[in-house]
């Protein structure tokens, strides 16, 4: 499953794939909250990784001399990036 996928999940649904009864069903809720909360943290782990392990920054091209004191890159070409990847797949 894909990161976008995972945060369109409703809590309805893990209810129903887990079977949970009515009494458990703030679980599901739980569950709902830590996926969308963990999607943006994966995919900034993904971009950092991609960062520090080449020459050159994917997204702004700046040269990486030094990959862990990059600037962050500003958040329209994080967003083309982020197009670009998946239109590749």
């Amino acid at each position: 499953m894909a990161l976008d996928d995972a945060v369109k999940i409703k809590n309805t649904e893990i209810a129903s794939h887990l079977n949970l009864p009515p009494v458990k069903l703030h679980c599901s809720m739980l569950a709902e909250d830590a996926i969308k909360a963990a999607v943006p943290y994966a995919l900034s782990i993904s971009i950092t990784y991609t960062r520090r392990h080449s020459r050159h920054c994917p997204i702004c091209k700046s040269p990486a001399t030094n990959p862990l004191t990059l600037p962050p890159c500003p958040p329209e070409q994080v967003k083309d990036y982020k197009k670009k990847q998946e239109s590749e797949q």
